[in-house]
């Protein structure tokens, strides 16, 4: 979960939020995502809970910019979402929200194994490929993360 102050981060040439048991993956897309606002404030719920707790609603009903959900399946605490939320992710999406919006390649009827990770996703958005973005998606898919041309570039070091 991030929250962004001011104006809407910068959109990358794609259209592309939803959950992990492991928090490496998630985690590596939030960095990514904070290394490109610059002023992002990273809210997790605690590990396992896929639930936005008191304090995540609380700060999304305040802040007046874009709230980014990655990689993360909500459970409870859809009525925090609002216009200016934005999920970004890979997994099949469960159910749409109406009024939000969703960066899911799935839901563009591309294949999930183009979508390894979530760190897939924002780095193809963001046109930023890096040690993140192969440490994503190897916590999501292990060593079949070799089979995207752009993770085994980014571990060749091209």
């Amino acid at each position: 979960m991030l929250l962004r102050s001011g104006p809407s981060a910068p959109r990358g040439p794609q259209g592309c939020g939803a959950s992990t048991c492991r928090a490496r993956p998630a985690v590596c897309s939030a960095a990514k995502v904070m290394n490109l606002f610059g002023d992002a404030v990273n809210m997790t719920p605690p590990i396992g809970d896929f639930n936005l707790d008191d304090r995540i609603r609380k700060a999304m009903s305040e802040e007046k910019g874009r709230s980014y959900v990655l990689d993360f399946n909500v459970g409870k605490g859809k009525e925090a979402f609002n216009e200016r939320t934005t999920f970004i992710d890979h997994h099949v999406p469960q159910n749409r929200i109406r009024g939000i919006e969703h960066i899911n390649p799935l839901l563009e009827g591309k294949p999930s194994h183009d979508y390894p990770s979530c760190t897939t996703v924002v780095s193809e958005l963001y046109n930023s490929w890096d040690h993140l973005s192969a440490l994503g998606a190897f916590g999501d898919v292990g060593k079949k993360a070799l089979e995207h041309p752009q993770i085994r570039k980014v571990q060749e070091g091209s």
